[in-house]
């Protein structure tokens, strides 16, 4: 009988080393639960009632090995659970911050609205062949009209020749634009800009750009999962946000980064979209060599916070 009940106890060590291995399968875990439930019907066919002298010592021996049953068993519950988190990991985090800016921005000129001007009275006076008008400069049209009647003249002309002005403004470069500013001389190109500048709109008074309080969310959820031996998967989605903001309304931070393209759209706040910042596979050690290959999408804007 203590020959049995040493090579049960043998048996146990053994099968509770394994169990503690780090990542073991589901099969195995499966097959160990079905010794373990075999054990504890050997153990449980031992004889409880009052016993000789000369059996105490098995009957505390069986009493051990029912609580290293007990003791093996939870360490195989916790063994499956671990192995079922291995498979997929969650995580994630929030940020929340509060911001107080204060600007201010001086009087100027819309250097957009200025070029806009340029471009369609240099059209005007730009050869037919070009898509221009063709009309010949005359620096007393000027006097005749004020710079907003001018403005209207000149969008007037191109309501009615859009087709030419669409041709023109195709097939303008830079440099035609310079050889096309050329031609007039230095005197009336500052006369030009001086007359331009005076129209209603280019001009930007001073004013101030202050936001008290700015609160933005910014929520984080990645996850990853082992496929095989040496195949991993990994994604990260993300919303950031202004209080009160779900519009979609890029918010500029005077910075390229604020354009709305894959790569900065979870960098700056924009909406209460989930938008999937990043999602990849990884295939290490090819063949066995050193060798890997990683495929996906990872924006990440060079001023992005982490």
């Amino acid at each position: 009988m203590r020959k049995l009940l040493l090579a049960v106890w043998m048996f146990l060590l053994t099968a509770g080393l394994w169990a503690q291995s780090p990542s073991p399968a589901t099969d195995d875990a499966a097959q160990l639960q079905q010794e373990i439930d075999q054990l504890k019907k050997t153990v449980n066919a031992q004889p409880t009632a009052a016993q000789p002298a000369e059996k105490k010592e098995e009957t505390a021996s069986t009493a051990d090995l029912q609580t290293s049953v007990r003791d093996l068993n939870d360490r195989v519950l916790e063994t499956e659970r671990k192995s079922l988190r291995d498979r997929l990991e969650w995580g994630g985090d929030y940020r929340f911050e509060a911001h107080t800016i204060v600007g201010n921005v001086p009087g100027h000129y819309d250097g957009m609205q200025l070029q806009n001007l340029t471009v369609k009275t240099l059209w005007l006076f730009a050869p037919t062949s070009q898509g221009g008008l063709g009309m010949t400069f005359d620096p007393s049209m000027l006097q005749q009209m004020t710079p907003n009647q001018f403005a209207g003249f000149v969008g007037q002309q191109l309501q009615q020749n859009y087709g030419q002005y669409q041709f023109f403004s195709n097939n303008l470069t830079f440099g035609g634009l310079k050889q096309s500013i050329g031609q007039f001389s230095p005197q009336m190109q500052q006369m030009l800009m001086s007359y331009l500048q005076q129209v209603t709109g280019v001009y930007k008074n001073a004013y101030s750009a202050n936001t008290d309080t700015l609160l933005t969310n910014r929520l984080r959820l990645k996850f990853e999962t082992k496929v095989a031996d040496n195949i991993s998967f990994g994604a990260r989605l993300s919303m950031y946000k202004v209080f009160g903001d779900g519009t979609g309304v890029q918010v500029f931070n005077g910075q390229p980064n604020s354009l709305n393209i894959d790569g900065t759209t979870a960098g700056v706040p924009n909406s209460d979209q989930v938008r999937v910042e990043r999602v990849f596979f990884n295939w290490n050690n090819i063949g066995g060599s050193k060798l890997y290959l990683s495929i996906g999408c990872r924006w990440r804007s060079a001023t992005q916070l982490p």
